[in-house]
């Protein structure tokens, strides 16, 4: 069955010409275990698939934070004891079906690592950032010029919505608000889809499935206004 949310339509996934995203995370949680025990394990299969491990800090007594963490070209992976956190900078992979490679070898790593898998989530945040300081008399203007009708009707100036899935095997939380970037005033956008359970097996193919219902969630949260500007090249 294909994971919906209620009144989000399905898209076409599609790479814009220009990007507002600034931060991309994947984390996977699994019933704990020892990175100690496993150290020897885990060593020998990045070797084998030629990653270089960036850092080892690892407890005998089997505390919260053994962390060992390696990069996959220019992504960062950090397993611990309890999960793994991978952090994919957007500069390079604006297009994320290019990154499979990251979940290839993350597969590989956690069947090295016998883990029991839990829950696991999607981030994707968005900045968009302001030439001239926004006033308090034009914050409302901008959330309809760049924010869906329907997003902020559902949040109703809160600034979070949340929703479960049809089948009930995941939440799509969105999160917004207006920050300070630097000197200059931003918006930012977080949207966050939590499931249930996922394989270890077939990783790859889950993380693409759920990118493809990330970008439906986003662009039911994004106005018509802004996904024309952003479908816009700089040079026009």
């Amino acid at each position: 069955m294909v994971t919906t949310f209620k009144n989000i339509p399905h898209v076409g996934r599609k790479v814009f010409a220009r990007t507002s995203m600034n931060e991309i995370l994947v984390f996977f949680t699994y019933t704990p275990i020892s990175l100690v025990n496993n150290q020897e394990a885990l060593t020998r299969v990045l070797k084998e698939m030629e990653l270089t491990m960036s850092r080892l800090q690892l407890n005998s007594n089997g505390e919260k934070d053994d962390l060992v963490e390696y990069q996959d070209q220019d992504v960062t992976v950090s397993l611990t004891n309890a999960g793994v956190l991978v952090n994919i900078p957007v500069t390079k992979y604006r297009d994320f079906t290019t990154t499979e490679f990251v979940w290839n070898h993350l597969e590989q790593a956690l069947q090295t690592l016998h883990v029991n898998p839990i829950i696991w989530s999607f981030t994707k945040g968005n900045r968009f950032v302001f030439a001239k300081p926004v006033s308090e008399e034009s914050k409302k203007s901008l959330l309809s010029l760049i924010l869906s009708e329907e997003l902020l009707k559902q949040t109703q100036d809160k600034g979070i919505f949340v929703m479960e899935s049809d089948d009930r095997t995941c939440v799509f939380s969105c999160r917004y608000g207006f920050e300070k970037y630097g000197e200059q005033d931003a918006l930012s956008l977080k949207t966050m889809i939590s499931s249930q359970s996922y394989n270890v097996k077939g990783l790859t193919r889950q993380v693409m499935e759920m990118n493809e219902l990330m970008f439906d969630v986003w662009h039911w949260a994004m106005s018509p206004a802004i996904l024309k500007f952003m479908d816009t090249s700089k040079e026009q």
